[in-house]
Formats: structure tokens, C-alpha cells, sequence
């Protein structure tokens, strides 16, 4: 990152594994994919790139067992007759996503907003910071079009008797748009509707991780259709050909959800590489 700019580091470590958890959302995977990370890191001691990896691999594997415990999921559906659910308030544990799939996309899109927004704070952060205040500007009306944008939907929604709600909304569009205009010229226009197919490229969590899902259900029905011994038979090489589809795909997309959606929101190159303070000269021990 540039000079006196935020390093997205911290928070990459933060949602990549959440996304990548939301995706594959499996106990049975999850565990298959930590066992693996570990055996790694334990062989290749001395090995720094396995090491790297695994230390990113690793926390997005606990997350998939997290979420799995969530959906009530090990290699699909195997343990559903098992599950006695969890009543929390209006809140129903584990949570069906295929049943729920409308839930589903709407928490992955809310995921989205807040990523997003999380970014554009970031951006009016680096904007001070370096003190380039059409980034201000801009960042900050994208950032105020995405805000009044919820509270419309929002009132339309839950308080549709409430003028006094939309126009708050309204009002917050409109000074976002003219905000950003002055940040970024007719470039800020546009990044401010970019922004709603930012947010909404989040369905993807949902998209992929109910494939995944569907595809592991699927392949547990062969043994109530072809019977226990030929239905296993067909089942395991099904189970594992999602495992290794889970361990690409969902990488994949939770990257590409972090790199392009979320730190196209602040992050900038620097042309100057990293130059740390180092000895360059002098006797021994002085």
C-alpha cells in the first residue's frame, strides 16, 4: 500500500475466512481441510511458503467447521435426522440455507454492505490521511448514496406511513450523488451506482455455497436409490470430487470479494518499494 495509507492486511484476515467459512459451511470438509493444514505445517517445518498458506488456510478451514455447525451440515445432509433444532427468538439453530435461501441471500448481501461501507471508510480515512481530499469528497458521497439508499428501502419496507423516513433517505441520495460528483467528476456518478453491483456481487456466497450443498445432498441420495453397498460406491467419489471443488471455488470467490469489491474501496499502490531503517556502516558493536 501507499505511504501513510491503511494496511488491508489485518482486515483480510479478518473476512477472508469468514467468506470462505460462509461458502463451504461444512463440518465433514472443514475438518478434512484442518487435518490437512496441519499435517503440512508439520511436515514442511522449514518450508516459509507452506508455512504462509497454511497460515491463511488454516482459520478459513475452523471457520467452515463453524458455519457447518451453523447449517447443520457434515458431507451435506448425514446428520439432519440426527439434529433436534434450537429455538433462539425468532431465530430457528442450525439454519437450513437450502430451505432458506432467501434468507440466505439477504444475509450475504448484508455481509456485503457492511464490507463495503467498511471499505469506504477506510477511504475517507486514507483520503485524510494523505490529505487528497477529492477522495473525501468522493469516498464520502459514495459512502452517503449507499446509506440513504437503505434507509429508502428500509422505510418502504418496515414504516411505509413515515414521509419523514424516505425523505431523510432521499435527502441523503441526493447530497451523495452531488458529493461525489465533486470528488470525482462524472467518474464519482458511476462509482456510486458501481457500488450497488459491488454489494450485490455478494450472492455469490449464496450462489456457490448452496451448490456446494445441493451437490453433497445429491450425491447422498445415490445410497437411497441405488441402495447401501452401490449407492456408497457412487457417493464417496461424488463427496469427494465437491471436496476438492469446495477447496477451489469458494477460495476463489472469497478473494475475489475481498480484492476487488472491498479494497477497490481504499486500497492504493504505492510507487516507492518498502525501505525499512537498517545498518549500513560502522564498527562491530558500536
Amino acid at each position: 500500500p501507499m505511504y501513510g495509507t491503511y494496511d488491508p492486511t489485518f482486515l483480510l484476515a479478518i473476512f477472508y475466512p469468514i467468506l470462505f467459512g460462509m461458502i463451504v459451511g461444512d463440518i465433514g470438509y472443514g475438518l478434512i481441510y484442518l487435518l490437512g493444514v496441519i499435517w503440512l505445517r508439520r511436515k514442511f517445518k522449514d518450508n516459509a511458503g507452506v508455512q504462509m498458506a497454511t497460515g491463511i488456510l488454516g482459520p478459513a478451514a475452523t471457520l467452515a467447521i463453524a458455519f457447518g455447525f451453523l447449517y447443520g451440515e457434515f458431507f451435506g445432509n448425514l446428520l439432519h435426522a440426527y439434529i433436534i433444532p434450537i429455538q433462539i427468538g425468532p431465530i430457528t439453530l442450525p439454519f437450513n440455507r437450502i430451505e432458506g435461501m432467501q434468507q440466505f441471500l439477504v444475509i450475504a448481501i448484508a455481509v456485503g454492505f457492511i464490507q463495503v461501507v467498511l471499505g469506504l471508510a477506510v477511504g475517507i480515512a486514507n483520503g485524510i490521511r494523505t490529505k487528497h481530499w477529492s477522495h473525501v469528497w468522493e469516498k464520502g458521497g459514495i459512502l452517503a448514496f449507499l446509506l440513504g439508499l437503505v434507509v429508502i428501502i428500509v422505510a418502504v419496507l418496515l414504516v411505509q406511513s413515515n414521509l419523514w423516513v424516505q425523505l431523510v433517505g432521499g435527502a441523503l441520495l441526493l447530497a451523495g450523488l452531488v458529493a461525489a460528483f465533486r470528488g470525482g467528476k462524472l467518474i464519482g456518478i458511476i462509482e456510486s451506482i458501481g457500488a450497488l453491483t459491488n454489494v450485490a456481487s455478494y450472492a455469490r456466497v449464496m450462489a456457490v455455497g448452496l451448490a456446494g450443498a445441493i451437490f453433497a445432498d445429491a450425491a447422498n441420495s445415490m445410497i437411497a436409490i441405488l441402495g447401501p453397498f452401490f449407492g456408497i460406491l457412487l457417493a464417496i467419489p461424488l463427496q469427494l470430487l465437491n471436496l476438492v471443488i469446495a477447496a477451489f471455488s469458494p477460495n476463489i470467490h472469497a478473494v475475489r470479494l475481498n480484492f476487488l469489491e472491498f479494497f477497490g474501496k481504499f486500497y492504493e499502490t504505492g510507487s516507492e518499494a518498502y525501505s525499512p531503517f537498517q545498518k549500513t556502516g560502522g564498527e562491530k558493536g558500536a
